[in-house]
């Protein structure tokens, strides 16, 4: 009978430890930048790493800020980055409602940098401006969150609440077909607990999102939370089939 209790007591001891990890993991997961989770699912997909793209943007509220202010800021997000003769190509556009400063330039790692800053001429609009910054290129996941907070950073400093969206883009030889993008799909959702939302299927494109809980931020599609993005293209001409993942969703062309 003693015997049979001790036994007892070591299985609820195991079903505890059992309950603590899983919570653990669960919770802890969301510690994991969403730029190693992509690139996590990628290797899980056996896809080939090509590039990678961080898109951000937010509205400027304040409506003291001017043309000089806005430059300021495209200035400021374009110094995080050592560009190639130290230098970006700076273009301007404006007309009777819009002023708008561009710079582009490229690293010695070969990303490829794009910054905008939009100001509105028409007082009645309720928003001063809005700013852009694309950092495509890089496919080190630490590096991408690294420059992803520092970006926030600026973008903080300037009291502009900005959205993100960060996609890897990936390669794999031949036609990957309905079926081995369904198990490719799945294995990669079962990395991060994501189920999905709905899909799309138009000749050689395949597009599914999903929503998963290792990811904090997500976006509302007819009332469902979305925050992950995955499509697939053959090219028959390359006969390469490219992969995205993205989150929340994907915003590069495919």
């Amino acid at each position: 009978m003693a015997g049979r209790s001790k036994q007892c007591v070591l299985f609820f001891l195991c079903f505890l430890m059992i309950c603590f990890t899983v919570f653990y993991i669960s919770i802890h997961k969301k510690d994991i930048p969403q730029e190693i989770l992509l690139l996590r699912m990628l290797k899980i997909s056996g896809a080939e790493p090509l590039t990678s793209e961080i898109y951000m943007w937010g509205s400027i509220q304040d409506r003291s800020y001017t043309t000089e202010d806005c430059e300021k800021i495209a200035i400021e997000l374009c110094s995080r980055f050592d560009a190639i003769d130290g230098r970006f190509e700076k273009e301007t556009y404006e007309d009777e409602s819009l002023w708008k400063i561009n710079f582009k330039g490229m690293t010695s790692s070969s990303e490829i940098i794009n910054a905008s800053v939009c100001f509105n001429k028409e007082k009645a609009n309720p928003e001063t401006g809005y700013v852009y910054i694309s950092v495509t290129g890089n496919t080190d996941g630490r590096e991408l969150y690294e420059t992803r907070q520092d970006l926030l950073e600026i973008f903080k400093k300037y009291g502009i609440n900005v959205r993100t969206n960060s996609c890897i883009t990936g390669k794999f030889d031949g036609k990957l077909d309905k079926l081995e993008f369904t198990r490719v799909s799945k294995d990669m959702f079962e990395k991060i607990s994501a189920k999905k939302v709905e899909g799309i299927e138009d000749g050689n494109l395949i597009s599914v999102s999903a929503y998963s809980p290792s990811i904090d931020d997500y976006i509302s599609i007819n009332g469902n939370k979305v925050n992950l993005n995955l499509a697939i293209r053959y090219n028959e001409r390359e006969d390469r089939t490219y992969i995205w993942i993205g989150t929340p969703v994907i915003t590069s062309e495919y």
